[in-house]
Formats: structure tokens, sequence, C-alpha cells
């Protein structure tokens, strides 16, 4: 994987066991692979969310690990929850499917 083709990566702990991406341009990406290490419980699906205007969720999609997905808006972002109420180490990227 070319370093160039990763476009958003999250290194760090979730305190209270959730994550929301920033809000990701999609300009000429057509679809992205979501990756990520499990240290706490995290699980292995999330979520992607959809935005024709980058500030409000028009659809969201379930995604697993490294699952290929289509990006049918302008914008979107990645969401995962543990439902848990402690910090959750981990380790995410989203790179560009050429």
């Amino acid at each position: 994987m070319a370093r160039s083709d990763i476009i958003h990566e999250f290194n760090g702990n979730l305190s209270g066991g959730n994550y929301a991406g920033p809000w990701i341009d999609t300009a000429e990406v057509n679809a992205v692979i979501v990756s990520w290490t499990d240290f706490g419980g995290l699980g292995n699906t999330g979520e992607i969310q959809h935005s024709v205007d980058g500030s409000t969720a028009m659809r969201t999609v379930t995604v697993g690990v490294g699952q290929e997905v289509v990006l049918p808006a302008r914008f979107f972002r990645f969401r995962l929850s543990t439902g848990g109420s402690g910090e959750s180490p981990l380790q995410l990227s989203i790179r560009r499917v050429r």
C-alpha cells in the first residue's frame, strides 16, 4: 500500500469507547477500505456515514474490518462504538481503493 493511499489515520485511546472521525471530502475517491485493530473489545463492525454537505449524515452503512465501501456521496466519516465506558486503544486507517 502506497503512503499516498491513506486518507485518514487514528492511533490513540478512545475515551468512552466511541470514535467519530472527521468528515472527509471524497473528491477523486470512489471507494475506501477501513481497517482497525481491536485491542479493547471494539468488535469487527463500524459505520460509514455518508453526507452531501459534510455536516449531516444522510445514510449509514455498516462496515467490517478490511471491507471495501463504495462512496455514493461527497463526504463521509467513520464511526465506531464499543458500547463501553472505559478507554479502548484504537489503530485505524482509511485508504482509497485504486
